[in-house]
Parts: C-alpha cells; sequence; structure tokens
C-alpha cells in the first residue's frame, strides 16, 4: 500500500512493451552442476497483477520460470494466484495452512510490504538471513534495502519497486513545478485523493518539509513545524485552486486518476506504477518543500513460507533468479513498475527519455510502515479534511493531530 515514505522537460512517451517480438530474458551465467533433489515442485503464490501469462510482462516471467526448471532438472515450479487480503487471499491461506496444514504451505510467496511485515509479526515467514547473501550486493536501491528488512531481519528479496510521483499532461504543462511556491503561483489543479484515509499525500508534504517519523505503531511525535507547513501548503492551495474543493469527494487514487483523466487537472499526484503504462502522463518529481522532495515509497518482495531445508534452499535460488538485474531489467519495463536495482533501471530504461527522471523518483522515495500510517492515516486525513474542506487553521489542525498522538 502507498499509505503508507523527484533538466530537459521529458516528452510524453508511453512506457508499454513494445508490440513486436516478446522480450526474452537474458539467462544469468551457467552455475555449477549441482545434484538438486528429483521430482521437486516448488510451489509460488502470486497476487494477479504478476501472474504469468501467454503477453506481456507476464509472458517474460513465464519465460523465467521456465529458464529456472530447464536448468534444474527435476524442479518444477507452480504458481497459484491469490490476492494478498481478504478471505482466501494470500495472508489469510498462509495463516491457516499453517495452523492446519504445513504440507500445503508455499515455497514463495511475493509479498507487499506491508503484507511481508504483518506476515513476519504473525510468524508466517522464515527469514533468508543465513541463506543467502545476495542483499550484500551493492546493486539496489537504497528504497529496495528498506523493503526487504522488517525489525532488521532479512524477511524479502526485492522484486519490484513503486513510489508517489506527480505525473503530468506535458501538453498542458510547460515544465512539472520543481517546489510548491512554483506550483502555487502556477495555479494548475494538482489531483490526489484528500479524503484517503492513509492520508499520504500530507505525509508526502510533511516528509519533504523535513519531517521525522515516530516509531513503530505511531509511538512518539511528529514534528510540529514541518506539519503545519505542510498544512499551510494545503491552505493555500484551496485558496488559489490548485487542490479545489472537490478533491475532499476523493477517497482512493482511481477517483484522482479519474479526474485527470477526464481532464479535471493536468497534474495528479499518483503511484509511478499506474503513471508509467500511460501514454499520456509523464513522470516527476513531487515539488519540493525546504529544498527537498521525499515521498513514501513502497515495494514487493520475494518472501520464504517453506519449512523442508532442502525446499528452502531450492526457493531461495528461485528468488535470486527472480531478482536478477538481467531479468528484472525488462520485466519492469513491460510491467510499467520500477526495478529494485541500479543497474536494471540503467539496462532497461538508459536510452528512454524518463530513465533520468525515474532514477531521481527512486531516490526521493522512502518505506513508511503500513503499520505507522493505520495509526497516523486517519488523523492526518481528519487535519487535511479540516484545513481544506473546512478551513481550519494549519497551525491548530497540526496541533490537534499531537495532541491525539500523545492521548493514552
Amino acid at each position: 500500500m502507498m499509505g503508507c515514505a523527484m533538466p530537459a522537460r521529458p516528452t510524453a512517451v508511453a512506457l508499454q512493451p513494445t508490440p513486436t517480438a516478446a522480450p526474452t530474458p537474458t539467462p544469468l551465467p551457467e552455475v555449477e552442476a549441482t545434484a538438486p533433489p528429483s521430482n521437486v515442485t516448488l510451489h509460488i503464490w502470486l497476487p494477479p497483477e504478476f501472474a504469468p501469462s501467454s503477453e506481456g510482462a507476464g509472458l517474460v516471467f513465464a519465460q523465467r520460470l521456465a529458464e529456472f526448471t530447464a536448468r534444474r532438472p527435476g524442479v518444477q515450479v507452480e504458481t497459484r494466484i491469490k490476492a494478498v487480503y481478504g478471505p482466501g487471499g494470500i495472508l489469510d491461506t498462509l495463516k491457516t495452512a499453517k495452523a492446519a496444514a504445513p504440507l500445503a504451505l508455499p515455497d514463495l510467496v511475493l509479498l507487499p510490504y506491508g503484507a511481508l511485515e504483518q506476515a513476519t509479526e504473525e510468524g508466517l515467514l522464515h527469514t533468508f538471513d543465513g541463506l543467502t547473501a545476495v542483499m550484500d550486493d551493492p546493486d539496489w536501491f537504497e528504497l529496495a534495502r528498506q523493503v526487504s528488512h522488517v525489525n532488521a531481519s532479512g524477511m524479502g528479496i526485492p522484486f519490484a519497486l513503486d513510489a508517489l510521483a506527480l505525473g503530468y499532461r506535458p501538453q498542458a504543462v510547460d515544465a512539472p513545478p520543481a517546489t510548491w511556491d512554483e506550483a502555487l503561483s502556477a495555479g494548475q489543479v494538482i489531483a490526489f485523493p484528500a479524503a484517503d484515509p492513509g492520508g499520504t499525500f500530507l505525509l508526502a508534504l510533511y516528509l519533504s518539509a523535513q519531517g521525522t517519523l515516530p516509531g513503530g505503531g505511531g509511538q512518539g511525535a511528529l514534528d510540529i513545524l514541518p506539519l503545519t507547513t505542510a498544512l499551510t501548503l494545503i491552505a493555500q492551495g484551496g485558496q488559489n485552486q490548485v487542490f479545489p474543493v472537490w478533491l475532499t469527494q476523493f477517497e482512493t487514487e482511481e477517483q484522482a486518476w479519474a479526474a485527470y483523466q477526464e481532464g479535471q487537472a493536468d497534474m495528479v499526484a499518483i503511484r509511478v506504477s499506474r503513471l508509467l503504462p500511460s501514454p499520456d502522463v509523464s513522470p516527476a518529481l513531487l515539488p519540493a518543500s525546504s529544498g527537498t522532495s521525499l515521498a513514501p515509497g513502497d515495494g514487493w518482495a520475494w518472501a520464504l513460507a517453506a519449512e523442508d531445508a532442502t525446499r528452502q534452499h531450492l526457493a531461495v535460488e528461485l528468488a535470486e533468479f527472480l531478482s536478477a538485474s538481467e531479468f528484472v531489467s525488462i520485466w519492469s519495463r513491460a510491467a510499467g513498475y520500477l526495478p529494485a536495482r541500479p543497474s536494471a533501471l540503467q539496462s532497461g530504461w538508459e536510452n528512454h527519455p524518463e530513465y533520468a527522471m525515474l532514477n531521481r523518483v527512486i531516490a526521493a522515495s522512502t518505506l513508511v510502515s503500513p503499520t505507522l500510517t493505520q495509526t497516523l492515516g486517519p488523523l492526518l486525513q481528519a487535519a487535511l479534511l479540516d484545513v481544506l474542506k473546512e478551513g481550519v487553521d494549519p497551525a491548530i489542525a497540526a496541533q490537534e493531530i499531537l495532541d491525539a498522538l500523545n492521548t493514552p
């Protein structure tokens, strides 16, 4: 979840897989032959958006799985597609199988960080610590390193990243605003879900104003000055219609995106994974406060659920194979996600006009624990709505957040 924590102007280009031949992943260097167990089937559970298929990113993924099994005679890979959350979802089924049917557990699961964190805290996963040194590789973005750990334990091998960014329509926006002062002066609408229960946009403004976050579970305080600065930006944006009051009707990113597509706004604060596949929007950093652009980021990582030691080693090998730069560079370009490795971004996007900007977007993103946003989100949402819709003084709204956090 994003509620989860960007100088020539790029042109609008659809970042989609080419409609010609499907890309074929570059094989990894051959490894020294080992003696893998015979007739082993590794089970991996995936959310629907990552499912193998016969076209696009799904085909790239399917080809990679086929390459793995070709290099490991006697080992097969079986995928199961399940939603992450809800009855019968990955988390729900992991919990049920762990308690009642351990043999039904998968070997690998692909999870967003919030689910990785939850599954770890519930004892549903095993650490990668001691099983692989892949995270010692310097070829990871800092956001990816954050996504791989829960409470300092290596619980995931990063696969894909996502981040909050500014999408804009190049035909209507000469250049995306670099600072919030520029955005307010330009007076062009920036759509975002003002009623988002996670308070993601206000959190981005707070982080950009050099605000720091409390500890896990929301314990501790926010910084009053950057919080007031962020809410003051909301008030000023409301006054000059950069943030019109109708944004308070939007609770989801999908609603803000629809407003952009319908021409109600020519800029939108949105996850990169939503804007990359679209042909009429270009990515940029969110405008900066205090000289800094910093926004919430998120990511997906391979997690280890296998109980048997032999299966664990095979599952780790598969997770490493599916996170290798040569593959991820091709898959991420086809899927519209950000790669977890700098080398994958360079090899997959280097000749694309958005390459430099995407590099900056990733660098300006930081992971915000979903556990934390569950506590902070409703408070940020209420304060933003009070300021934008009801005209509450930003300083008062900021103090009310701090008072709520300090209330036992």
